[in-house]
């Protein structure tokens, strides 16, 4: 029988402890760029910082979020975008976490969309949190914006975008009605944690959605990749920048790691220079 993702990783793991897979322990979190117009002029530029899966646990510390957070802040971002998964369930130091996200937050704008494992359908039906409450509540006490089905207007250097954060596809139905897809002559990123979400949103106004979920795969393996373990249908769509039809997908690998093990699969966070 196949096996999914998460016992995978379990038996990695063990693996990981005898010393044969690398564990996220000591690996420095990378920063990527990238580059994509989203703009028909040649006005300013906006910076877009991708943060995603934090997944803070008891093997997932705040010292390796933080390191995330500082690296974020040292790109000097316009403003920043959280695409889900902040815990394993329940996060082990909900103050401490707080504190950490608010040193970006106390710096540039940031919004949010929420995960799997924040809570809802997928994480009751594992014995975890039924709704994400306790993690909105976090996040907008680190001074975060929580996009939850809703849509807000940014204006930076006098650029105007519509960034909307939808909910999480495993964790209740997406429901574009309530999420304000209304057609705008401005530029719309969507929030979406994992990637698969497009095809529900296939037919509203967008151009660009940021998300995670994979974790590149998290074990990448020769020849296969990381699509032996990212748990999406659609496994063109892993990592990276990638066009879609008349649209892009920008999909990170995050900065932790179920089990805390990741093999050729570096945790990461994502500059986008939007023009």
């Amino acid at each position: 029988m196949p096996i999914t993702r998460r016992q995978f990783l379990r038996g990695a793991s063990l693996v990981g402890a005898a010393g044969a897979i690398p564990m996220l322990r000591g690996l420095s979190v990378e920063l990527n760029t990238r580059e994509l117009p989203l703009w028909n002029d040649d006005g300013p530029a906006l910076r877009l910082a991708h943060l995603t899966d934090l997944h803070s646990s008891t093997v997932i510390s705040l010292d390796h979020i933080q390191s995330a957070i500082d690296l974020a802040l040292s790109a000097r971002p316009d403003l920043a975008c959280f695409t889900g998964d902040y815990v394993n369930g329940v996060a082990p130091d909900p103050d401490g976490l707080v504190r950490v996200l608010r040193r970006l937050a106390d710096h540039v704008p940031c919004f949010a969309c929420l995960g799997n494992h924040d809570g809802g359908r997928w994480s009751a039906n594992r014995g975890g949190p039924a709704t994400p409450d306790a993690v909105i509540d976090l996040l907008r006490a680190a001074g975060i914006h929580v996009l939850h089905d809703t849509t807000e207007a940014v204006t930076l250097h006098d650029r105007r975008l519509l960034l909307t954060g939808v909910a999480d596809l495993w964790s209740s139905d997406v429901d574009p009605a309530h999420a304000g897809f209304a057609p705008d002559p401005d530029p719309r990123i969507v929030l979406a944690h994992n990637p698969d979400t497009k095809d529900a949103l296939r037919h509203q106004p967008w151009q660009l959605m940021l998300s995670g979920h994979t974790h590149g795969g998290q074990i990448r393996l020769p020849f296969f990749g990381g699509r032996l373990t990212a748990p999406v249908k659609d496994d063109r769509f892993i990592e990276g920048l990638l066009p879609w039809h008349d649209r892009h997908l920008h999909i990170s690998r995050g900065i932790g790691a179920l089990g805390g093990v990741r093999l050729n699969c570096p945790p990461e966070i994502n500059l986008l220079t939007l023009t």
